[in-house]
């Protein structure tokens, strides 16, 4: 249910980091439009995570995620680019309404009741 925006000076990259209540972390890249999600750090977890199995089908299943939510983040894109723009000005809002499309459909799907809280700047 958190949201930080982490600017890197040193690599020149911007990246949205979504936390998820304590299931998962999502990291969306901009350079290149990619998403990484991962098992929140403070998951809980229970002796029947342990087995191999299910922690096999845990990772198959956030990879999955991964790659689907990656797709929908390039198709959102992608739609902003499909007509011709005046100036980067112009663009630029096209690719912020795009985030925010993308921003609403993660939120629809992985966490329908999620509450907006201020977003922070690391």
């Amino acid at each position: 249910k958190d949201v930080a925006l982490v600017r890197s000076t040193r690599e020149s990259t911007t990246r949205l980091v979504l936390e998820f209540g304590k299931a998962f972390t999502m990291t969306v890249y901009l350079t290149p439009l990619l998403v990484q999600i991962h098992p929140h750090p403070n998951a809980p977890k229970s002796e029947d995570w342990q087995s191999p199995t299910l922690e096999h089908v845990i990772q198959e299943r956030l990879e999955y995620a991964q790659a689907h939510t990656t797709k929908v983040l390039r198709e959102c894109f992608g739609a902003a680019h499909l007509r011709p723009y005046a100036n980067d000005f112009e663009l630029e809002i096209s690719e912020a309404a795009a985030l925010l499309q993308f921003l609403q459909l993660a939120r629809q799907t992985f966490m329908p009741n999620w509450k907006d809280k201020e977003l922070t700047v690391k």
